[in-house]
Parts: C-alpha cells; sequence; structure tokens
C-alpha cells in the first residue's frame, strides 16, 4: 500500500527502561600542582581519556601582567604540571575561554579533542594563535591562524568544532572553514542566515548540528539555530529563547539546551522531540542559571549550574539535583563515554579558585533503554523554517513499514518533485529540502 501524506494524527510518546540502583556520585578532587602553577582566574578543561587531560588557565600571576598557561595530567586530575606557556610573541594578553562567559579583553581560548591523538587549543586569532598535537599531547605545534579573505581572522573565535583531523568549523560573528587542520580558514559565503555568535555548538554527524547563543536580532534573548549541510547555511529555530548557553542531542530527534533569562537569572531547560521543529521550555526557580548540558547515553545526562549539578535517569523526562550548596558555578561537564568517566569544572564564588569533581560512570552501562517515540499514526508535520531559502526540513511520522511518497507541488498544484519514494520501516523521518530541489528561489509550503 503506497502512502501519500496528507493526514493528521496522534503522537505518543512511550518510555520503557529498567532502571537499578544507581550509586554514581561526585567526588571532589583535590588537584596538587608543581611548583608555582595553579588555576588562574579563568580556566577551559578537556579530557582525552580518563587519564589524560589538559587544563587551559589563564589570568594575573602577580607578574605586574598576565600569564596564559596550559597544565597536562596524566592521572585524572590528581597532579598537574605545566606543559606549555604561551609566548607572547604567539599568544598576548589573552583570556582563556569558559563557554564564553566571564572574560574579555583581545581573545579567548577554546578546545577541542576530535580523538586520543588530535587536540587543538586556539587563541586570539587577530594574535593568531593555534596550539595543535597530533600525537596525545606528546609534542605541540604552534602557527598563526591566517584567513585566505584577509591577512588574519578578523576576530576571535568562541567556539569550534573538527569533523576530522583536517576539516572543521569556527565561528566568531561569522562561520569559518578550515581544511587543513585550522591553520589556514575561509570566511563562509552565506548570506542567508541571521549568524550570532554562539556560546555552545553540537554536531550529530558531518551535516547536522544545532548552535546555541545569547544573543538575538533583539536585546536581552537568545537563540537556537540549525544546520543540515555542515554549517555552510544556518537556519533560526528559536529567535526568543532565552540566554542560551548549552545544547546537546540524544539522537536526531531529541535535543536540550540550557539556559537563563537576564533579570531574574532563573535556569530553564529547552526540550525537543522532533530535531528542534518545537521547543519545550522548563523552568527552574530555585536552580538559578544553567551553563552546560551533557549525556552519557540516551538515559543519563547532567545540567551544570550555579552551586548545583542536576541528573536525568530517563532522558530528560525528569531531573533531580545531584550536587547542591557548592559555591561554584559549574560551567564546563566532560563526559567520556568510552572511558564511563565524567569530569565537571567550576569557577568558586570568590572569584579566585576552581572546583574539580569526577565520577566513575561504569556502574550505569548495565541500565538498559528501549526509549522509543512510537507514531500511532500518519502525521506531516510543519515545515520549518517556512518560507525558507534556501533551505527547509520537512519531518513526517509512519506507525508500521509501508510505501511512502512525499511530493511537492506549487500554488497551481503542479508537481515539482517527488522526495521520497519507497519502502520505509515505522518510526520518524525527517528530509532536508533546498531551492535545488524544487527549482525555485523562495518557497511556502502549506
Amino acid at each position: 500500500m503506497k502512502k501519500i501524506f496528507w493526514i493528521s494524527s496522534l503522537f505518543l510518546l512511550v518510555i520503557i527502561f529498567s532502571n537499578s540502583d544507581i550509586a554514581q556520585t561526585w567526588e571532589k578532587l583535590n588537584p596538587d600542582f608543581l611548583e608555582k602553577d595553579t588555576l588562574l582566574e579563568y580556566a577551559a578543561l578537556n579530557f582525552a581519556t580518563k587519564n589524560l587531560g589538559w587544563i587551559s588557565t589563564y589570568g594575573d600571576f602577580n607578574t605586574g601582567g598576565y600569564r596564559s598557561i596550559l597544565l597536562e595530567t596524566k592521572d585524572g586530575g590528581l597532579s598537574w604540571k605545566l606543559r606549555w606557556e604561551f609566548k607572547k610573541s604567539i599568544l598576548e594578553h589573552i583570556p582563556f575561554k569558559l563557554n564564553n562567559r566571564g572574560s574579555s579583553g583581545d581573545g579567548l581560548i577554546t578546545s577541542f579533542i576530535l580523538d586520543t591523538n588530535n587536540i587543538w587549543f586556539m587563541g586570539s586569532v587577530g594574535n593568531g594563535g593555534l596550539l595543535f598535537s597530533q600525537d596525545m599531547g606528546l609534542t605541540w605545534d604552534t602557527s598563526r591562524i591566517t584567513s585566505e579573505n584577509t591577512n588574519s581572522v578578523s576576530s576571535n573565535f568562541c567556539e569550534f568544532h573538527f569533523f576530522n583531523y583536517k576539516k572543521g568549523i569556527a565561528f566568531n560573528d561569522f562561520s569559518w572553514f578550515t581544511s587543513d587542520g585550522g591553520y589556514t580558514w575561509t570566511k563562509s559565503e552565506d548570506t542567508t542566515s541571521d549568524f550570532m555568535r554562539p556560546t555552545d555548538v553540537y554536531f550529530l554527524n558531518d551535516s547536522i548540528g544545532w548552535i546555541v547563543s545569547n544573543l538575538s536580532d533583539v536585546f536581552d534573548v537568545g537563540s537556537i539555530s540549525k544546520t543540515s549541510n555542515g554549517g555552510i547555511t544556518w537556519s533560526f529555530q528559536h529567535k526568543r529563547a532565552h540566554l542560551m548557553s548549552g545544547v546537546a542531542f540524544i539522537d536526531s530527534l531529541r535535543g536540550f539546551a540550557v539556559d537563563t533569562n537576564r533579570q531574574l537569572y532563573n535556569g530553564y531547560i529547552y526540550q525537543t522531540i522532533n530535531a528542534g521543529e518545537n521547543w519545550e521550555v522548563h523552568r527552574y526557580d530555585y536552580y538559578n542559571p544553567f551553563y552546560t548540558i551533557r549525556f552519557f547515553d540516551n538515559l543519563y545526562g547532567w545540567v551544570g549550574g550555579t552551586g548545583k549539578i542536576l541528573r536525568t535517569t530517563n532522558g530528560g523526562e525528569n531531573w533531580e539535583i545531584q550536587v547542591d550548596g557548592m559555591q561554584t558555578n559549574f560551567e564546563q561537564i566532560i563526559i567520556l563515554n568510552k572511558d564511563k568517566v565524567a569530569y565537571a569544572l567550576g569557577k568558586d564564588w570568590n572569584g579566585k579558585t576552581h572546583t574539580l569533581l569526577r565520577a566513575d560512570l561504569s556502574n550505569l552501562t548495565a541500565v538498559k533503554s528501549n526509549i522509543n517515540i512510537l507514531p500511532e499514526d500518519f502525521k506531516l508535520f510543519q515545515n520549518y523554517p517556512n518560507p525558507f531559502n534556501p533551505s527547509t526540513t520537512i519531518n513526517y511520522q509512519i506507525p508500521s513499514s509501508i510505501f511512502v511518497t512525499l511530493k511537492i507541488y506549487d500554488v497551481l498544484g503542479n508537481e515539482v518533485s517527488v522526495l521520497v519514494n519507497e519502502w520505509k520501516e515505522a518510526g520518524s523521518y525527517n528530509y532536508e529540502l533546498g531551492i535545488t530541489n524544487c527549482q525555485a528561489e523562495f518557497i511556502f509550503i502549506s
């Protein structure tokens, strides 16, 4: 039987899971720093394995100026040693980045770990700072970052992501692309996106990704944007969100974002079950701002906030306070799925020290999940954005295995394009429609 979509339907979310006694807790580490090294005013954390990690840190180190250093641990955060001190000729007076908050000046530092070998630390691109290792941090290469458009990239990168050891994307007021591991960057030619400097980026694969920002086209609000072509173009999914700071997706449909508002500084968790077409907002009055969200699998996730860490054990349906009463803003949570360990780093309220936590997640692996989104009937969702140029996403669902035909017609009823014409298993699907699919320049779908 062939099914052509024009039918509205009900939607059923069924959650079935088995839960065991959860003994997972966070332990506070008391890092030992060699010589005179310590965590300075700003610090950013990243780990390649459960034992090997780095903290890039920056601040006034009683020298009458600023110091930018890279510290390394090989025992899971218990002891740290100086691995690199940035030269002023490469990175001069550069605040290190922690989720794009709390720093100002000539630049920011952010980091990205692709795998155990390929690690990047990026500094003020105005000054041209790049620190890169291809051998698990044994040796580091420094290079000036240049642009194919100008002599240097015009302003500081705030977030970046690498798809492989050569291909990456970085963000400031624009999006930039590299094909040589980060040494040279090409500015995106996209003129259709209202691009906002992101505070967090999450790519599900090489094509589909989301960015959140504490900026939008008006003051005091943030935004959520999505790409389906590897960051070449972006479209708003939410232009009137709160001040967004973190985003993560469990799968291609279910995602979460966290934020706060500018006036009351309440914490909010945004949730979507249709790839961001719609976002459900949950307010937490007594939790205060939320900074980051990360998941271990499709059941377990954590939110870092002001003095608190929240946890979900059922895929984000409910959240509970797991860590409370700490005078720390937990702005970073690092989860290593392969090693089954998590780290949380927070800046203490005294503005001088930091708190580092570690959690063993190995006891969570026995929990099995059968979380399924089961359609009760056929449904074609409204595409988003609409109108669109150059692309839009069409979501649909089917309750059983069936032959599906999805067609586009013009306003005169003429068939423009056949998007889907094949057997599909029961489930939810999405299709990215571009102007090349339908030979049009500006399209409404109704």
